[in-house]
């Protein structure tokens, strides 16, 4: 099977405000809007409706240190 199309990608971050700020102003995403009472936010070059969302890393501190970052699913 070969891969055809990527729709969007999730990604668990530690800060959205930060990750906003670099994917909005820096590499050109227009955010589209929040969702889950604010612990996310989708962004979109303008393909589709949207082909990240960042979401809020809400790991254990313990946990946390041993993994600085994190991608949730490809689809």
């Amino acid at each position: 099977m070969k891969a055809q199309y990527l729709g969007h990608v999730v990604s668990y971050v530690k800060n959205i405000e930060r990750s906003l700020i670099f994917y909005r102003d820096l590499l050109g995403f227009q955010k589209i809007g929040r969702m889950f009472h604010g612990k996310a936010v989708a962004l979109t070059t303008g393909r589709t409706h949207h082909e990240l969302l960042l979401m809020k890393w809400e790991m254990p501190l313990v946990l946390s240190r041993c993994a600085t970052w994190s991608l949730s699913y490809w689809a």
